[in-house]
């Protein structure tokens, strides 16, 4: 019997296998234009599911484009050039520290002077006659110690200088954190790294 039907006694030709429900003829036309009213439905949820995502994709499409992005991108732009002028700012310390080691200039100088000193006291003793065995033993002394000097390797010759370059951790230096990450911060540049990763130092060990 038509269970649509009840409490009528009218007999069912056919049965729904979604509901299990028996049905007349007249129940049965309804219950599938009532389907195919609900399968409409889903397609309107469907398309219109389809649509709001097309548009969604769009607008993310073009999300570099927002004021917050490009500000971003010119916070990055800055933090770079002041990366770059940084490294070389800490490439030419360092140039000019192995200048100023390898240099011998101020001993040279002051071997120099002392080589003034012994030509003018040489040519005045000379003029005056006044010289003795002690004096030239003496002037000798001196100058198979200065050029003694002179030959003498320079302590950057025995102990070269030493390069010491700290290491940069280029996956954290610079990073984009949101409201959103694990961590619960707002976006931000990771500028403090820049002195602490930029440390390039030359020293020089005598043992």
């Amino acid at each position: 019997m038509c269970d649509m039907c009840s409490p009528k006694q009218v007999v069912a030709i056919t049965s729904c296998k979604g509901c299990l429900k028996d049905m007349c003829r007249r129940h049965f036309n309804d219950h599938r234009e009532k389907l195919f009213k609900d399968l409409q439905n889903v397609f309107d949820l469907h398309d219109n599911l389809l649509q709001e995502l097309q548009l969604t994709t769009n607008r993310a499409s073009k999300s570099s484009d927002s004021n917050n992005a490009l500000a971003l991108f010119k916070q990055i732009d800055e933090w770079k050039a002041k990366t770059i002028e940084r490294v070389s700012q800490a490439a030419n310390e360092a140039r000019a520290n192995v200048e100023r080691l390898f240099s011998r200039k101020a001993e040279y100088d002051q071997l120099k002077k002392k080589v003034d000193e012994i030509t003018k006291e040489l040519k005045d003793q000379q003029e005056s006659e006044s010289f003795v065995e002690t004096d030239i033993d003496h002037w000798m002394k001196q100058l198979k110690q200065l050029k003694a000097d002179l030959n003498r390797p320079s302590k950057v010759d025995t102990d070269p200088p030493v390069l010491q370059v700290q290491n940069i951790d280029w996956n954290t230096i610079i990073k984009i954190s949101s409201s959103y990450n694990e961590h619960g911060k707002h976006t931000n540049l990771a500028q403090n790294q820049l002195e602490k990763g930029m440390l390039y130092l030359l020293s020089i060990k005598y043992p």
